[in-house]
């Protein structure tokens, strides 16, 4: 078994433990996605800068083919991106329709190399290890703040913070 089947199969089975509830997009409505992948991939293998020469010396075994140079290579996003060409049938689509965006080399200053202070860092959408603005207890991250502000929305997190 892959660890894709295992995943398919674990959340198809959730549906069937007590007390546990899964959810589906109305298809009435727009939403923002975000996805925080929290080391689950190598996202510059996702979305390869090919037109850097230094990701090329960086990476001379796992660099991605140029777009156009062989059968496997990067599929061409812009002519600085490309995409992981296992993901053509699945992301790219929704990238020419505008409907998904790369948001590269985008994180904090959070210098801690911890883990876990990170994730919590950008979920609460505050600097690393800072509190809550004085006089502010801020017990949501941003994505649930920016739901509140934007009225008829019903923010869902899976977390405790």
């Amino acid at each position: 078994m892959n660890r894709r089947d295992l995943l398919r199969g674990l959340g198809g089975g959730l549906a069937l433990l007590p007390g546990v509830r899964l959810f589906a997009q109305p298809a009435n409505g727009v939403r923002l996605l975000v996805v925080f992948l929290r080391g689950a991939v190598d996202a510059i293998h996702v979305a390869a800068p090919c037109s850097s020469s230094f990701y090329y010396e960086a990476r001379p075994r796992i660099a991605l083919a140029r777009p156009g140079t062989e059968a496997h290579a990067a599929l061409g996003l812009d002519a600085d991106w490309a995409l992981h060409p296992a993901l053509g049938a699945s992301l790219l689509p929704l990238y020419e329709r505008a409907q998904l965006a790369f948001v590269p080399f985008a994180g904090t200053e959070d210098l801690s190399r911890s883990h876990f202070e990170t994730q919590d860092s950008i979920e609460r959408g505050l600097p690393p290890g800072d509190a809550a603005p004085a006089g502010q207890v801020i017990r949501s991250g941003f994505l649930n703040r920016l739901a509140g502000v934007l009225g008829d929305a019903r923010p869902m997190a899976f977390t405790e913070q």
